[in-house]
């Protein structure tokens, strides 16, 4: 195994995590939160898991574009701005202009949990002007509203196909992983998707690797203890109803 590993916003993992990007061309223009929504929504545009455990993903993985572009880093507890450049994606531009001109210091927990507000829209958003998916309204059972994001053509997008591969070799070959195939890792082991991107491999094995390069990674730590937190909340409030029932 290699001894080098990535520094700066993306923290060390021995002997795991190579510097650089290391990406085909198809993802290394695919930012990170856009390949977690096209992991959230399957072909038809049907979204999988809980629609707030998606945007804390996706708010979280904006984090992480951020940074790995330089432009963001975590000093003490707070989030700053290390270069004010914009990157030339309108959502992390939008995203390092608001860090940059809040007029107090703000932990991850705390961006996170502002971004969740707008961040699915624009994702969404963004993947439709690109022409990867599009909008579809329609009525469950001809009575509730729904609005669908299928891709394209009802076939799984070559962006998300290359970042499936690079996350089965990150499971089954981690001696050199880069950077932000680390951090893709860490984002799925936090909202708990392992065995929906990578089903074809042992649960615990896929387990086990993704929490290590989670662990590494500010934002998708941060992203676990939200969602941790939200869950532990909402069972105590089902507890005690249950108990004054």
């Amino acid at each position: 195994m290699t001894t080098e590993a990535a520094s700066g916003p993306v923290a060390k993992i021995s002997a795991r995590i190579v510097a650089g990007h290391g990406y085909g061309a198809i993802m290394a223009n695919v930012s990170l939160a856009e390949l977690i929504a096209l992991f959230a929504y399957d072909n038809d545009g049907v979204a999988r898991g809980t629609d707030a455990n998606l945007d804390y993903g996706l708010a979280g993985a904006l984090l992480i574009d951020l940074a790995l572009a330089g432009r963001i880093d975590v000093a003490g507890k707070y989030v700053v701005v290390t270069d004010p450049a914009p990157t030339g994606d309108r959502l992390m531009d939008f995203a390092l202009h608001r860090v940059q001109r809040d007029r107090r210091a703000r932990t991850p927990r705390e961006w996170i949990i502002r971004f969740t507000k707008d961040v699915r829209s624009a994702v969404l958003s963004q993947l439709i002007d690109a022409g990867t998916l599009r909008r579809e309204t329609d009525k469950v059972l001809k009575v509730v509203p729904r609005t669908r994001y299928p891709t394209q053509y009802g076939s799984e997008p070559p962006a998300e196909t290359e970042a499936r591969q690079r996350i089965r070799a990150a499971a089954t070959r981690p001696d050199r992983v880069d950077a932000r195939t680390a951090a893709l890792c860490g984002l799925v082991s936090a909202l708990g998707w392992e065995p929906h991107v990578v089903p074809d491999l042992p649960p615990m094995q896929v387990r086990n690797r993704f929490a290590e390069f989670r662990q590494s990674v500010w934002a998708a730590n941060t992203v676990q203890r939200i969602i941790d937190d939200a869950r532990a909340a909402s069972t105590a409030a089902a507890a005690a109803a249950g108990a004054t029932a």
